[in-house]
């Protein structure tokens, strides 16, 4: 690129300000995501009591999650090709929210299971277009710090996802893991 076509690129033209409100939800956005693939995890033996399911039909509520979603990022540059970045992280924030309310008021594991692989549909975009949207803020020679941030926020959720989820499970109960999604 030469320094005329930066110049015009739209990451030049936005200040601290206005990337950091747009690094923010990029970081949260992402956090949920991770978040959510490891508080599940602990409220997997309360979900198999409730659903009077065994250790191998339990296992599907992660399943069809990590196969859905795995289809869902491998389609994402066409949607975010067709549609726009923008809309489609949208569109999978809002579809990962509602589907969020739903895992939690699953009244059996069909449903459960079918809710968590519709939210893992929409889970799959989140990842790779909060880190293309980063990328697109900030000029070229910021974007290893910028990438460095991002990595700096979404690593909390990995570790803290067991904890968030143990805390929900055993002071509330599972379905709170999922309804934890909808405020943030």
């Amino acid at each position: 690129m030469t320094a005329a076509t930066q110049a015009q690129s739209p990451a030049h033209d936005l200040t601290p300000v206005q990337r950091a409100l747009i690094m923010v939800p990029m970081c949260l956005g992402a956090s949920l995501f991770i978040l959510n693939q490891t508080n599940i995890v602990v409220s997997l033996p309360h979900m198999q009591g409730t659903f009077s399911a065994t250790r191998d039909q339990i296992a599907w509520v992660l399943t069809s999650y990590i196969v859905a979603m795995t289809i869902a990022v491998v389609a994402t540059g066409w949607f975010s090709g067709r549609f726009g970045r923008k809309n489609v992280f949208v569109w999978a924030l809002v579809g990962f929210t509602v589907m969020s309310f739903f895992c939690g008021a699953a009244t059996s594991l069909e449903e459960e299971v079918t809710y968590r692989m519709i939210m893992g549909l929409f889970a799959g975009p989140i990842m790779p277009l909060s880190q293309a949207i980063v990328l697109d803020t900030f000029p070229k020679e910021k974007h290893g710090s910028a990438l460095g941030i991002w990595g700096l926020g979404i690593t909390v959720a990995p570790v803290a996802g067991p904890w968030i989820g143990g805390v929900l499970t055993e002071e509330f109960s599972w379905p709170w893991v999922f309804y934890f999604n909808i405020p943030l």
